[in-house]
């Protein structure tokens, strides 16, 4: 037993497996009587790699069983609507039967799959796992991105695109709003193009920096303190590591499938920055939006050309690497950080610290408009529709003025001839005011129909 813990101090920490490990400890549980049980539970020898192979390939088979069935569906939907697919419809509908939550049992199943078998590896070799894990999860990221990339590459406006998603991603409900002129809700400050650069780039750089502290912190301590208060203890090398990473899975699968995600919704939204990098492709395309109270910006800017253009694209690249590579880092490799802690409320807490980092761009921004630029010559909007003439067909404004002036004058004078009346004692007859009342209304209605004439010309 010294002979292994000799052999792995020269040979460094991350050579032993977990069980080797585990072995060479000598747990305060054991010395110590006085220790809560459930500390001496979770101290005992986990599950082995074997058994973790074992789950994450049933999880890891079933999951490829309904990865293909969600394939079969979206093609099978699409040629009975007469689709012709093409290559890029094809790989397109793969990557989104792959990445798209829309399936919870999909979700769950291949997501846990995935997670028992790093598990195993964790119990391996740690280090080699968490380096194959990270790669594993910057090119799973890429998905969402490349499926944006093939369908800006193939099309020019959106009611080209083929809908190639079940329910989320690039869906027909996703999609019903097929103009390529439209009006977008940014849900975050890299989606939100209103707001300015500095705070951007702040939020950006907090987000990149504390990311950072938790990859490096992950590579750096392969070992943590057990409950009973054991140093040393392997990740996933006791029973109670081996539950929180459990644990962390289903935590995991809450958050990609609850509300924090729009219950499933892809973390970059495809479906927005597929409309508004199209939407650079037109000719003259303005983007506005309603400044807030006090800023200088105008609330329109051109994205057909120019600055604005790779801002946008600078914008959708910033969004890869928080929404896209940091959300699967921190989410993805949730169920490693849980194992890591070493009493219940410090799991609580990296929880909340997650669900807070990975948040923190999330901030609903104003409606944007997207629609063609307007050209003015002379200070008229070239694109408005003229100012038509009165023509002597229809309204003639001094006529239809001379015919109201002699109408009131007919008012005034039947009021006045009711006013000497009554002056004298005598009533008005009934009829008479009658007819004047509908008289009184059927010019008013003329006059209401001549302002709105004159309205409808202008």
């Amino acid at each position: 037993m010294e002979q292994v813990n000799i052999s792995h101090d020269v040979s460094g920490r991350f050579l032993a497996t977990a069980r080797e490990i585990y072995d060479s400890l000598d747990f305060e549980s054991n010395t110590n009587p006085n220790n809560w049980w459930l500390e001496t539970l979770f101290v005992r020898r986990p599950p082995g790699i074997l058994p973790n192979i074992i789950i994450g390939a049933i999880f890891s088979f079933a999951g490829f069983i309904l990865w293909i069935l969600r394939i079969k569906a979206v093609k099978d939907q699409l040629e009975k609507n007469g689709v012709k697919l093409t290559t890029n419809d094809s790989l397109r509908i793969i990557i989104s039967a792959t990445i798209d939550n829309d399936s919870n049992v999909y979700t769950i199943v291949s997501y846990s799959g995935l997670s028992f078998l790093f598990l195993a590896g964790i119990q391996w070799n740690f280090r080699a796992t968490l380096c194959v894990m990270m790669i594993f999860y910057i090119v799973a990221s890429a998905g969402d991105s490349l499926r944006i990339l093939l369908a800006y590459s193939s099309f020019k406006t959106l009611e080209e695109v083929t809908a190639v998603s079940q329910k989320g991603g690039l869906s027909k409900k996703v999609l019903k709003n097929t103009e390529l002129l439209a009006t977008l809700k940014p849900g975050n400050v890299y989606e939100d193009i209103s707001r300015g650069a500095t705070i951007v780039f702040m939020v950006f750089a907090l987000q990149v920096i504390l990311t950072s502290f938790v990859c490096y912190d992950l590579l750096k301590n392969d070992r943590t303190k057990c409950f009973d208060g054991t140093s040393g203890c392997p990740i996933g090398g006791t029973l109670g590591s081996w539950i929180l990473y459990v644990l962390g899975i289903f935590m995991a699968s809450v958050y990609m499938l609850g509300p924090n995600s729009h219950f499933g919704q892809s973390e970059q939204n495809p479906a927005y920055w597929l409309r508004l990098l199209l939407a650079t492709k037109g000719d003259n395309v303005e983007l506005s939006w309603t400044p807030d109270p006090g800023s200088k910006s105008t609330g329109k800017i051109d994205i057909s050309s120019g600055r604005e253009m790779y801002v946008i694209w600078f914008r959708f690249f910033q969004s890869y690497l928080i929404n896209g590579v940091a959300y699967h880092i921190l989410v993805h490799a949730l169920p490693i950080q849980v194992a890591y802690q070493s009493s219940l409320t410090s799991v609580v807490f990296r929880a909340v610290g997650m669900m807070y980092l990975v948040d923190l761009d999330d901030t609903p921004g104003p409606a944007l408009s997207i629609h063609q630029k307007k050209e003015t010559e002379g200070g008229t909007n070239a694109k408005e529709t003229p100012v038509e003439e009165p023509t002597t067909g229809n309204f003639n404004p001094n006529q239809d003025i001379a015919h109201l002036s002699e109408a009131a004058q007919e008012i005034l004078n039947e009021a006045r001839l009711k006013l000497e009346m009554l002056g004298k004692g005598q009533l008005p007859d009934a009829v008479e005011d009658t007819d004047n009342f509908h008289n009184g209304a059927l010019i008013a209605h003329k006059r209401d129909d001549a302002d709105g004439a004159v309205d409808s010309k202008a």
